[in-house]
């Protein structure tokens, strides 16, 4: 089993011959990625369709069905009887990304890249095998009922290939620091403190969604109890709660910088409104507000410190620079958080089906904005005190 987790890796050629073919090499990356990805996903799908004598359904729709997994995992919607699932569970997005990942990191050490555009030619061989892979998969995958749309399974996988497999060929032909060295010095500055302001907020939001499932663990086990389900069935709601985890982070971190989110049209869940339709019966949805609380208007303050610790990151590396500069860089330090978090929200929601569920998540745009600004304008502020009292770099001198 550990054989079928490595990638498949050519042996050592001999002194003096040629590397093998960037083309077939990637190939071989993507197959792997893709292979390991469908036979674990199938795995999983097998495990509760044996479970649950009562489905009725057949060892084909099962395997139907777990390609329609892995094609969802890769970020392809789902077209089911007119409506459209298109809600990426993240955690269940993190195989293919890791798996990817992997399979550049193989195919740089078996091609040998060395340099840039090396690994750029590697991960277009990767991600454009990736993205057939899944065009072919949508085949099986389609059902009377159930339609994948091959060319949002070739854009997606693309995508999500050419980035993660991307990450994989830098880190494996060692190429990650002369890359960031490569970008000037005010560009890092400036997405150093974005991603520190980025990671202050979602531990909060993790925070905010772990105290809120807990307070409604009692809730969670009635919203099970009344589906009357089996134990296979059960295990596999909890399984596509636990699926759905990172979204519901994420949806906690627009909670947090303030716009919240939506779970349907016509729908708000933020510190400020909580407007609300009957929602699907799942044991995560059990954890939603039913009206706002003044208390939780204290997790404003989550964004002004992740702010004012990107200030602080700032002001420190450029103590000896005009204040205008000083200044800009702390404001883009704003705006690289306020994009990062835009991008993290986008992949977060989606559509589930149409009508009501036709929008689920936080909206993109609003919490870029809404963050942009709440991290800049702190930034600013403790970048400019800490550039003018810098730490000292010596200890006091003993006085004994």
């Amino acid at each position: 089993m550990t054989d079928l987790l490595r990638p498949v890796q050519p042996r050592g050629a001999p002194a003096g011959s040629r590397q093998p073919s960037v083309v077939l090499a990637g190939v071989t990356a993507a197959g792997w990625a893709a292979g390991v990805g469908l036979i674990a996903i199938t795995a999983l799908v097998l495990i509760a369709w044996s479970g649950d004598g009562r489905s009725g359904s057949s060892a084909a729709a099962a395997l139907r069905i777990a390609a329609d997994v892995w094609l969802l995992a890769n970020g392809t919607p789902l077209h089911v009887d007119g409506s459209t699932f298109g809600l990426l569970p993240l955690g269940l997005a993190a195989l293919p990304a890791y798996l990817l990942t992997r399979a550049g990191a193989s195919l740089a050490r078996t091609v040998g890249v060395s340099e840039a555009g090396e690994a750029a030619r590697a991960t277009a061989a990767l991600a454009a095998a990736y993205a057939v892979l899944a065009v072919v998969v949508t085949g099986p995958a389609t059902t009377t009922h159930v339609r994948p749309a091959p060319l949002w399974a070739f854009v997606a996988a693309t995508l999500l290939a050419g980035a993660f497999g991307g990450i994989g060929v830098l880190r494996g032909a060692g190429l990650c620091p002369a890359a960031w060295a490569a970008l000037p010095e005010r560009l890092r500055l400036a997405v150093h403190g974005g991603a520190l302001a980025v990671a202050v907020v979602l531990t909060g939001g993790a925070v905010l969604a772990g105290g809120a499932l807990a307070v409604s663990a009692g809730e969670a086990g009635t919203v099970l109890g009344a589906l009357r389900t089996g134990v296979v069935a059960t295990v596999a709601l909890l399984v596509v709660s636990l699926a759905y985890l990172p979204n519901a982070i994420l949806w906690a971190a627009g909670f947090v910088i303030g716009p919240g989110f939506a779970i349907g049209s016509g729908t708000t869940v933020s510190s400020f409104d909580v407007r609300l339709r009957p929602v699907p019966a799942l044991p995560l949805l059990a954890a939603l507000p039913s009206a706002p609380h003044s208390w939780l208007m204290v997790q404003l303050l989550l964004p002004v410190a992740g702010g004012l610790l990107a200030g602080a990151v700032v002001g420190r590396r450029q103590v000896e620079v005009a204040l205008g500069r000083l200044l800009g860089t702390a404001a883009s330090s704003g705006l690289a958080a306020g994009l990062l978090m835009g991008l993290l929200c986008l992949v977060a929601g989606g559509p589930v089906g149409g009508g009501q569920l036709a929008a689920v998540g936080p909206s993109a745009w609003r919490v870029a904005l809404v963050f942009a600004g709440e991290v800049g304008l702190p930034a600013m502020a403790a970048a400019w005190w800490t550039a003018r009292h810098p730490r000292s770099e010596e200890w006091p001198a003993d006085s004994g």
